[in-house]
């Protein structure tokens, strides 16, 4: 692939280490990889943090944000009193900020722009109403959680190339509730693709179930802990690793005394310490099984990253698991908490001919149907369409 685009990547925040984040960056490498853009400008509102930077050794990738004059006492009150007179056209955003882009898109031109986004934000409202719709792709990362859209986000998302979603019943949702007629399913790129695809398939004596999130109250880990308690008790050998940056210490501190609790420590245990893309096929490498107990997502990335490397992934049916894991249905997908053990029990009683097995299909199954390569593909047809 030889497009050499010039692209503009928009997303609301870099200052995290999140799903979102990562996303944006992911995708940024992969667009560079496969030649689609000669240089990629990656935008914000906030400055990138380091550690995000630090994610993309990339030369053709330009991370920019709005200027800290923004941020001035007297540019606040300017724009609050211009956002006055911006709402009486309906153009309920930042004039400052519409202002910046308006200059900046007379010097600047982009192939395509495309936006990181979920369904309930407007941060890119003065962004993109200085360029051409026909160039806008729309990459929403999750799509239940939305307030009602202004007659002019409405406007936009209509009008914009495609929007893009990780799932079929997502497109359903947001087809129906507004009215648009331009949503496409791809679901998100990966990082370190062909490293996960080769990891060697075993199993643990002793089985080792993981977790890799944010340590948040949306990912609900309580309930993977208590599955894990369960599982002892009844008398099963195992382990759970759950690793994540902690953006909520109350939270964090919950957990712990969670675990105390269930006089689960010397089994359970919470690593904060960041980790690093090239990383994560190390984390991978050493557990059996993974567990996505979110009470909401929109993905999520890890469970295709465990797909590619061939790892069970037991999951409630929540973002696009379902989808992803149609085949697998019955043994990975839980309905509720009740059912959550059940899968965990199926999978730990799996002889290791079977276990390999449902590996290896995994692993077939990710390729044929969920490849980056495959996601790029639907991408480039949306761009040329």
């Amino acid at each position: 692939m030889k497009f050499q685009h010039k692209i503009l990547l928009v997303c609301p925040s870099l200052q995290n280490l999140g799903g979102t984040e990562l996303e944006t960056i992911i995708t940024s490498k992969v667009f560079l990889e496969n030649n689609l853009a000669k240089k990629i400008t990656v935008f914000s509102p906030e400055k990138a943090s380091k550690i995000i930077k630090s994610f993309s050794l990339q030369n053709e990738i330009v991370f920019e944000n709005y200027p800290i004059i923004f941020k001035n006492l007297f540019i606040l009150k300017l724009n609050y009193q211009l956002k006055k007179i911006f709402k009486l056209f309906n153009k309920d955003f930042s004039p400052i900020e519409y202002f910046y882009w308006l200059f900046h898109s007379f010097f600047n031109k982009y192939d395509f722009i495309y936006v990181v986004t979920d369904s309930s934000q407007f941060y890119y409202g003065p962004i993109i109403i200085n360029f051409n719709l026909s160039k806008v792709i729309f990459k929403f990362t999750t799509c239940f959680d939305y307030t009602n859209w202004n007659k002019l986000q409405k406007s936009i998302l209509k009008n914009s190339r495609a929007i893009l979603v990780t799932a079929i019943e997502q497109k359903a949702f947001i087809e129906s509730k507004f009215l648009v007629n331009n949503v496409k399913v791809v679901d998100v790129f990966i990082w370190n693709e062909e490293i996960l695809g080769n990891i060697e398939i075993k199993k643990n004596e002793k089985f080792k179930f993981g977790m890799l999130c944010r340590i948040s109250r949306e990912k609900k880990i309580e309930d993977a802990i208590k599955v894990i308690s369960s599982l002892r008790s009844l008398g099963y050998d195992i382990y759970l690793h759950i690793k994540g940056p902690s953006i909520d210490r109350n939270y964090l501190d919950f957990l712990n005394k969670f675990i105390l609790d269930l006089d689960v420590g010397d089994i359970v245990i919470i690593d904060t310490v960041p980790i690093l893309p090239l990383q994560i096929p190390y984390f991978y490498k050493e557990i059996d099984g993974f567990l996505i107990t979110s009470i909401f997502e929109g993905g999520p990335s890890t469970g295709l990253e465990c797909m590619a490397a061939g790892i069970p992934v037991i999951s409630y049916d929540i973002g696009a698991m379902c989808e992803r894991l149609k085949p697998f249905k019955e043994k990975l997908i839980a309905k509720d908490f009740d059912s959550f053990p059940e899968k965990a029990i199926l999978l730990l009683n799996l002889n290791d001919n079977i276990y390999k097995k449902l590996r290896i299909d995994l692993k077939r199954h990710y390729q044929e149907n969920y490849s980056n390569k495959t996601k790029l593909k639907k991408t480039i047809c949306f761009l040329n369409e």
